[in-house]
């Protein structure tokens, strides 16, 4: 599944498009939940319904597409990456 993204600078995720990612904690969204040790693969982002914020889209193992709403602002998004764990082709964490 591939999702269309804005230009790079629409985000200040650091987020790789194809790249699996780890829940390092439990995190609350506005449309969405995640639990610690859960794999996600990012798949893009869009402009969110919610006003200042970006749509990080994700799939699961299942393949559905989940929705991460982050204000698209520096000092959250630095914070906000903290719940992120690069997975390496062999399944470990690398970051």
């Amino acid at each position: 599944m591939t999702l269309f993204g804005g230009p790079p600078e629409q985000t200040l995720a650091r987020l790789v498009v194809g790249q699996r990612y780890r829940m390092r904690r439990d995190l609350v969204c506005l449309r969405d939940r995640f639990a610690a040790g859960e794999e996600l693969v990012y798949e893009g982002h869009v402009l969110s319904i919610y006003g200042g914020c970006i749509a990080h889209l994700f799939s699961d193992r299942h393949r559905h597409v989940r929705f991460m709403d982050i204000p698209n602002d520096e000092q959250v998004m630095a914070r906000w990456m903290d719940y992120f764990a690069t997975v390496s082709a062999s399944g470990d964490d690398v970051r």
